[in-house]
């Protein structure tokens, strides 16, 4: 997944480039008294270190303004490479190192809880886990998402529907498996591929939608919650009590 961070170093080596390349053309038509075509002309085979053809340098103030012109264009072109190669490899170097710092803590796990899924629910439910002093991992497919956790706290940046990757987060070994997934198909799957792996963990599963809940208890699920009726049935709660104290239901 390409990070913010990634467009914004897009958007400089673009920036720089145009800024030299404006420089360039504007410097060899007060220098070498080019019109602006040439100038520009003589800018790009500069920056770009092709050797002149023509138009070529008559002034030493002009050889001294290329030889400049050429020390940034080349270190622009070195900046620019070191983007593309972590836009392309970056991501699987970044995740791969992501998964051998945690590896040993991992390992040392035991009667854990699993957390897929570090949306809006996924942290929240990350946070009360943290809170309580609960071990847990989380697994998560968005690079984005995962940012948010605490450095201390064991990730897995893959797709908790597949063997694999519960199965590097201790499946084996885990007491609760946490599913905060908003795709209702991709937690029914990740239930039915948990209660293979472990059929005597404890499956707590997120529905988004009511009239799955059902689907989801039949296939393995140990409880079910609904965020939104959850929520509902808990401010209800509150309206019926008006002499409770005001505050923020959380």
């Amino acid at each position: 997944m390409v990070r913010l961070a990634d467009f914004v170093h897009v958007a400089e080596v673009g920036f720089l480039l145009g800024l030299l390349i404006m420089a360039g053309t504007v410097g060899f038509m007060v220098l070498e008294g080019l019109p602006p075509l040439e100038a520009l002309h003589l800018t790009i085979q500069t920056i770009t270190t092709v050797g002149y053809g023509s138009p070529t340098i008559e002034t030493s103030a002009g050889r001294m303004f290329s030889n400049g012109l050429m020390l940034f264009g080349v270190g622009i072109a070195l900046y620019a490479f070191w983007i593309l190669m972590d836009l392309s490899v970056g991501g699987h170097i970044r995740r791969t190192l992501g998964r051998h710092s945690y590896r040993k803590e991992l390992m040392g796990m035991k009667r854990h809880v699993i957390v897929c899924g570090y949306d809006r629910v996924g942290q929240a439910a990350g946070e009360r886990l943290q809170a309580s002093g609960r071990e847990f991992v989380v697994i998560c497919k968005s690079e984005e998402d995962l940012q948010q956790l605490p450095e201390s706290v064991p990730r897995l940046f893959g797709d908790a529907t597949e063997e694999e990757t519960l199965k590097e987060a201790g499946i084996e070994r885990a007491d609760t498996v946490l599913i905060a997934f908003g795709d209702d198909s991709d937690t029914i799957l990740t239930i039915v591929t948990a209660k293979a792996l472990n059929p005597d963990a404890r499956i707590i599963a997120r529905a988004s939608h009511k009239e799955n809940t059902r689907k989801m208890v039949t296939v393995g699920a140990t409880e079910v919650v609904v965020p939104e009726v959850v929520g509902g049935r808990r401010m209800a709660d509150h309206a019926a009590r008006p002499e409770e104290k005001a505050g923020v239901l959380a």
